[in-house]
């Protein structure tokens, strides 16, 4: 007589209805059959991210470091046009939810240990405006979605300072370099097989045409040209002459994140690039001669855009006329009404995400002002003067610890964002690709311990085991 294995029943009966409801789920949030049968057919490999999932929550670092790319790739991904004012939740928005699902779950591996260990007062002071930004989504305009917005921020931060703390800062960069080059190399795929969804559309004249500005799949162009550009620098900062593998698969980075960045046409995210690299000469020694010789050629450049400011801002833009360049491709139209709505609400803001439900309908503006375009009046509109306190106190503390602990990698990664937020926010909305490597750009700060003597990972890297992965990520910094 044969026995018949109870738990194994209840296993294979579990795995049935799981099936069946992620099923009814797609079938629900699908909104064509090409969607329906793409996530259908992916339900072969459940099983496999199932144990990804467990083999990385029991601390095992190749599936927990794949699993962590995997998630940092859904946030990035966008495979669907859809209109501003369209908030409703499909497929690609649940797979989003899922995933900072994932970043919260995954976080709870960590937090008891993380919470014991000596922190930087930088940490406190961003975990602080985190969650304010979670408390002005009380009273913003669409409180819900303003605390699913904010929600995903905070998580966001505590996941990137898991990676941190649990892997080590190194490790994390890595993780962030694969999902980068992940969305690059799909957005340089979709760029010139699907040149209609790959590019920027963008009205010229009369007619809102396809443009040939790359936005691949991030879903907009300074999107893509930000995420690159950070790709980029993380990339040749991490470089180490001594690993022959290391080099090739950062020749590679390097080719595909620099071509994002020149097809995205993203020029505040050259200009970051060029204000990044200038710290990284300041902090690389003779730091008097180097500020001397910086100087001097900031003082050429100035004579030059004086003598031919008109020449250059036309051959900058891309309308052909230097008025785009001189009002920020209307941005100041923009700054304008966001500081004149500010001013009724001044301490605490009107909400966060707030920018996306009052500016686009404001009779002053247009619809594709879905923000202010500014990382500092996005914080001062959300959190008005409290959030903008928070927030520069955060940045101080950060600058100074990093300078203390002699980050300058850190640093310079800081310096891109604090030029680049001048035209776009980063943060404002549901946390992003752009977002994470802001947040990255924090974390690497704020997940140092004060004292060099409590900085050991918790995990060895003689743990790790798998194939082309392991080879990828051991060899050097990636």
């Amino acid at each position: 007589m044969q026995v018949i294995d109870v738990e194994e029943g209840r296993r294979t009966i579990t795995a049935l209805v799981s099936i069946s409801l992620v099923i009814v789920l797609a079938a629900l949030l699908a909104e064509n059959v090409i969607e329906l049968i793409f996530v259908c057919s992916s339900l072969c490999l459940i099983p496999l991210l199932m144990f990804a999932t467990f083999k990385g929550l029991s601390g095992d670092r190749t599936y927990g470091t794949a699993l962590s790319v995997i998630l940092l790739y859904v946030i990035g991904v966008n495979f669907r046009f859809r209109e501003y004012t369209d908030k409703g939740i499909d497929l690609q928005v649940g797979l989003k939810l899922a995933a900072v699902a994932g970043f919260a779950i995954l976080s709870l591996i960590s937090w008891q240990a993380f919470l014991k260990r000596d922190k930087p007062a930088c940490f406190i002071i961003w975990f602080l405006f985190f969650t304010y930004m979670c408390f002005t989504a009380l009273y913003a305009e669409n409180p819900l979605l303003s605390i699913i917005y904010s929600t995903s921020l905070l998580v966001g931060y505590v996941f990137l300072s898991h990676l941190c703390f649990y892997y080590g800062q190194e490790w994390t960069i890595k993780i962030a370099l694969v999902a980068c080059f992940c969305l690059c190399l799909s957005s340089i795929v979709v760029y010139f097989v699907i040149p209609s969804f790959g590019r920027m559309s963008d009205w010229i004249g009369n007619s809102f045409t396809v443009t040939n500005r790359l936005q691949g799949v991030f879903g907009s162009s300074n999107g893509a040209g930000s995420s690159a550009a950070v790709g980029l620098l993380l990339t040749i900062t991490s470089y180490n002459r001594g690993q022959k593998l290391s080099f090739f698969y950062r020749a590679v980075f390097v080719i595909s994140m620099a071509l994002c960045v020149l097809l995205s046409n993203n020029r505040m995210a050259i200009f970051g690039l060029i204000v990044a690299g200038s710290v990284l000469f300041l902090t690389a020694g003779n730091f008097a001669r180097r500020l001397l010789f910086l100087c001097a050629l900031a003082l050429v450049g100035s004579a030059v855009l004086g003598l031919f400011a008109e020449a250059i801002f036309t051959g900058l833009s891309r309308s052909g006329s230097a008025e785009e360049i001189a009002s920020g491709t209307g941005r100041t139209r923009i700054w304008e009404v966001v500081l004149e709505l500010w001013r009724d609400r001044p301490l605490f803001g009107l909400g966060y995400a707030s920018a996306q439900q009052i500016l686009p309908i404001h009779p002053k503006l247009f619809l594709a002002a879905a923000h202010t375009h500014n990382l500092y009046l996005e914080v001062l509109f959300s959190g008005g003067i409290l959030g903008i306190a928070l927030f520069g106190s955060a940045l101080i503390t950060t600058i100074q610890f990093s300078i203390s602990h002699k980050a300058y990698r850190e640093l310079s990664l800081l310096s891109f964002f604090l030029v680049y937020g001048f035209t776009e926010p980063v943060i404002g909305g549901f946390i992003s690709f752009p977002t994470l490597c802001l947040l990255l750009a924090i974390t690497l700060v704020a997940s140092r311990p004060r004292f060099a003597s409590s900085a050991t990972s918790p995990i060895a890297l003689s743990g790790v085991r798998g194939g082309a992965l392991r080879k990828l990520l051991r060899s050097g910094d990636v």
